[in-house]
């Protein structure tokens, strides 16, 4: 179930369109990658991936051979670099940059242009899985040694799942606003190279005058964001700009406030777009499930049902617990190391971690993280929920807990006091429980998601 054996090399170099300053010669130098690699077994690429079209195009041709790519932020530091490198040994590394710290256990045979192709000195055969076929992080910025184990079944699955509810087609164009190390980032290339349709690989902002020059250029039909995102769209005046060509927006990667939503809902009114929610996680490949437009106004902050080829459920009492989710596209399992990849899990239900509740209709919301519950005065309290309250009234927060105290950190301009006394009235508290601190920027992930362990 290789989703890319009946796509051809230049079938792919034809629906990507690298719109960056510095232009790549792909076909007199990519395509040659099989004239490097040792293919008598299934090999282990470390793939520091990128919005290129080069990048795009090592992991189509890496996949398609039935190697496993493991899916690399570029921003990452040398020593998570080394750390991965000791637990997986690579037997091949595809970089943007030269790396100092593996000078005696790898050499650089070829140069692709920007990219670094490196083969370990010692020919190790990891025997991983024959239906193990990449790896990713969960987050998709960090250097943990922790990833979950994509198998080709999941991404057919969950591709050919997207394309059927999201009704894309080859006369299609997207361009990109997420790094495809991210889960959300990925799913929009497979789906759009399963479908022949054509990619904008970008990496500029949204709030660049330069991305919506692309929208227009290339008469872009779609796009997809996080929710922070959409929260940048409504600061830079999204209603004011001349979009003609886009059709629908979609969004994932964590809830929206009611008034971001109902903000959204009327900009798309105005410009005749459809808005499209999805919810879902790395485990999953990719997507769980999807608000279709029709009920946009109807279920504001729903995440909506399942998925055509899967099904939810809540692991509680009165419809309310753990979001649980059942179908083919979920995860064979963690990897800690190499020797984790030889392993295949069946794994029935994939536990979320999100607590949520489901409602008569049968659609489901996410009510915050299982680990960020807290309890005080014998109350249970949800910190995400807080900061969902304060960015609904306009404040950038992230809230922790610890020694019996909020601290909550915020980025803009605003009154300590206004902030102050929306959680006192919230929570039923006093001052004394509270500590407010800020920052110059919240720590997010390339997912857009709070790095709560970055805040102290």
């Amino acid at each position: 179930m290789n989703i890319f054996s009946n796509i051809d090399s230049r079938e792919i170099d034809n629906l990507l369109v690298e719109t960056n300053k510095e232009i790549i010669s792909i076909k007199d130098n990519l395509f040659k990658l099989d004239d490097y690699i040792e293919n008598k077994f299934k090999k282990i690429f470390f793939l520091f991936i990128e919005n290129s079209k080069e990048s795009i195009l090592f992991y189509y041709q890496i996949i398609k051979a039935n190697h496993v790519p493991i899916l690399l932020s570029p921003d990452l530091d040398e020593n998570s670099i080394d750390i991965l490198l000791n637990k997986y040994k690579p037997n091949y590394i595809l970089s943007l940059k030269k790396l100092k710290l593996i000078k005696n256990k790898y050499r650089n045979i070829k140069k692709f242009n920007k990219y670094l192709l490196y083969e370990e000195n010692k020919k190790n055969n990891h025997n991983p899985h024959k239906d193990l076929c990449l790896l990713m992080s969960t987050s998709g910025t960090t250097g943990s040694p922790k990833f979950v184990k994509i198998s080709y079944e999941n991404i057919y699955e969950n591709t050919h799942s997207i394309c059927k509810f999201l009704k894309i087609k080859s006369d299609d164009t997207i361009i990109t606003t997420l790094q495809p190390n991210y889960t959300y980032g990925l799913s929009i290339l497979n789906t759009h190279i399963n479908m022949r349709a054509k990619i904008i690989l970008n990496n500029n902002s949204i709030i660049e005058k330069n991305f919506w020059k692309k929208i227009d250029d290339f008469k872009v039909s779609t796009f997809g964001g996080v929710a922070f995102m959409y929260e940048m769209l409504q600061r830079i005046k999204f209603e004011k700009i001349s979009t003609p060509s886009l059709k629908y927006i979609t969004h994932a990667g964590g809830k929206l406030t009611p008034n971001l939503h109902k903000y959204i809902l009327k900009i798309c009114k105005i410009k005749s777009l459809k808005f499209i929610s999805m919810y879902g996680q790395t485990e999953a490949t990719s997507r769980i499930s999807y608000l279709p437009w029709k009920y946009s106004n109807k279920k504001i902050s729903s995440i909506g049902r399942a998925i055509p080829s899967g099904t939810l459920f809540i692991k509680g009492k009165k419809d309310k617990g753990e979001i649980c989710y059942k179908g083919k596209n979920i995860m064979i399992g963690y990897a800690h190391d190499y020797k984790d990849l030889t392993k295949k899990e069946i794994i029935k239900t994939l536990y979320t971690g999100d607590y949520g509740h489901k409602d008569k209709d049968g659609f489901f919301y996410v009510d915050g993280r299982k680990d960020r519950y807290i309890k005080l005065f014998g109350h249970r309290i949800n910190l995400d929920e807080i900061d969902y309250y304060l960015r609904d009234s306009g404040f950038i927060t992230a809230t922790i807990f610890n020694d019996n105290k909020f601290t909550v950190f915020y980025e803009g301009d605003y009154n300590i006091n206004d902030i102050e006394k929306k959680i006192t009235d919230k929570l039923k508290i006093t001052k004394k429980y509270i500590l407010i601190k800020k920052i110059k920027n919240i720590p997010m992930s390339n997912s857009g998601k709070i790095r709560f362990s970055k805040l102290k």
